[in-house]
């Protein structure tokens, strides 16, 4: 995981994103407890009549600061999981469907929607900021698509007071390239200040959602219909611009996801 130097995410310290049970930051274990951070979608749940949030397709935490939160809220949270704890043994989680945490930190995730509309990529929009990187290191785990949300950790030169616009966009009629035999879907990330930050500007991160559940359902149907399997890997590539000229020219780079197994975004269902 790439060291993490200089760079604010709204007053937020990262130090790394887990996914629950699955990977997790060494240095934050001692003994039976588990720190780490993780994104997370506030839901309702009808069984226990208590918020939750999701923090993977099947996995949950509980805390009381989610109790007056909006379904669908979108957080970064840092949190504190000691299974030694009578609510976290095998029984009371199987039986509640959640887990208990102490939550140390969070910060509220904006949420955007994905455009099947690409604006002008030689134009520079008003209020336009460039982009250092469209998608962090930091993201890279089983945890960045919850509940059809994909989420990005992006970093521009910025105020880390100020606050962005992010535009995410498709060619429905160009939808992939082609290299070496791997098709690679492409993105287009762009930012714009919406509330001009005062303090000096830095390296910042940008932890952002993206409603993107009707898009990778449709990627995951385009690859099975040509031949993949649950098992099959497609990454998304995601352009961005990466400087703006004092006349408006537009310098435009991409990093890729790593691969996106199909069944991790719609999971096999089993018939009884």
């Amino acid at each position: 995981m790439k060291a993490i130097k200089n760079i604010k995410l709204h007053g937020f310290v990262l130090l790394c994103v887990s996914a629950f049970m699955l990977t997790s930051c060494m240095e934050g274990e001692q003994g039976n407890r588990e720190s780490g951070q993780l994104f997370g979608v506030v839901r309702f749940d009808e069984k226990s009549l208590k918020n939750v949030l999701d923090v993977s397709g099947f996995e949950s935490f509980y805390s009381s600061l989610f109790t007056n939160e909006i379904e669908g809220n979108c957080f970064l949270v840092n949190y504190e999981l000691d299974y030694d704890l009578p609510e976290n043994s095998f029984e009371s989680i199987s039986t509640n469907g959640y887990i208990t945490v102490q939550i140390a930190d969070r910060i509220s995730v904006p949420s955007f929607s994905l455009f099947s509309t690409v604006q002008d990529t030689a134009t520079v929009l008003t209020s336009e900021v460039p982009i250092i990187e469209s998608i962090y290191d930091i993201t890279y785990s089983y945890n960045f698509y919850i509940k059809g949300m994909f989420f990005l950790i992006s970093t521009l030169e910025a105020p880390s007071d100020q606050r962005m616009n992010w535009i995410l966009s498709y060619d429905p009629e160009q939808l992939t390239t082609e290299e070496n035999g791997f098709r690679y879907y492409d993105l287009f990330l762009r930012s714009t200040i919406r509330v001009e930050g005062e303090e000096t500007a830095v390296p910042t991160a940008f932890a952002n959602g993206f409603d993107m559940k009707s898009y990778l359902e449709m990627v995951v149907d385009r690859e099975k219909s040509l031949g993949s399997t649950s098992a099959s890997t497609f990454r998304l590539r995601i352009h961005f611009p990466s400087a703006i000229s004092e006349d408006g020219k537009l310098t435009w780079k991409y990093q890729d996801t790593r691969d996106i197994q199909l069944g991790f975004i719609v999971p096999e269902t089993t018939t009884p």
